[in-house]
């Protein structure tokens, strides 16, 4: 065993803890027993920096709507303040999303958990490990095949259209539906859906043995709305999303 390390296993717990503390918390934690300035400020620099340079790289949006010193107070309370569940790096975003969740600093803006989200749902679909093989469907016959989506798309509703929000784009509150997906050539992209193509999406998420048609029918029964003007409009979003290579083909 190492001389310098304290034998008392509470004793060392309590060094790890002064450590964290101090590499978390400069203000707070000035001084750690043992420890010079430099070498302290060197793990503090190392530590943020990686933490900073994951958010900053997850939510580039976000992070583009605050000022240099926001960004800085952010990442900050987030380092001191979030108990992570994680050891890993690249959990680091998921995590920070449910930081903000209960972030309490008045500059962020009332929708940044949901532009949050939303940027991270893009890391989330390209990273997403999918447990089986799918193999889209090219043509579709909508009386005959019961369909469905493929594992790696996504739909979510949102109180704000945030895959138009920027800096030079003020967001004004509007429900917006969006799918995430991640197309056969592993290139993670979105569209933008209405009620009920966000409807149409949840319900191939769910479906085991109908055909395009019944789907389509059994959503107009449901909202009251005129069949064959679903059945038709429904046919042209789930052409398109044939096209995008989306819908697989379910056995009965």
């Amino acid at each position: 065993m190492n001389k310098h390390l304290p034998n008392n296993p509470q004793a060392f717990q309590e060094i790890q803890k002064d450590f964290s503390d101090a590499i978390r918390d400069p203000k707070g934690y000035p001084e750690v027993a043992g420890v010079d300035e430099r070498h302290m400020n060197v793990y503090r620099e190392l530590f943020f920096n990686n933490v900073e340079g994951f958010i900053s790289g997850g939510f580039p949006v976000l992070m583009e709507l605050l000022s240099k010193e926001q960004q800085t107070e952010l990442v900050r309370d987030f380092f001191i303040n979030h108990a992570c569940h994680s050891p890993y790096f690249l959990k680091i975003s998921e995590e920070f999303l449910e930081y903000l969740l209960n972030c309490q600093l008045d500059f962020l803006p009332e929708f940044a958990y949901q532009l949050a989200h939303w940027e991270w749902m893009e890391l989330y679909a390209d990273v997403y490990q999918t447990t089986r093989e799918q193999a889209p469907i090219l043509k579709l016959d909508f009386e005959k095949d019961p369909i469905g989506m493929i594992e790696s798309a996504w739909c979510q509703a949102y109180d704000y259209p945030v895959h138009q929000i920027s800096a030079d784009n003020p967001c004004e509150a509007a429900t917006s539906y969006l799918m995430v997906y991640r197309n056969q050539q592993l290139k993670v992209e979105f569209v933008a859906l209405n009620p009920l193509s966000a409807m149409l999406f949840q319900c191939l998420r769910d479906n085991q043995h109908l055909t395009s048609d019944e789907i389509l029918r059994d959503i107009a029964a449901q909202q009251n709305m005129d069949i064959n003007q679903v059945v038709q409009g429904g046919r042209q979003i789930l052409q398109q999303w044939c096209d995008l290579e989306l819908l697989i083909l379910q056995s009965r």
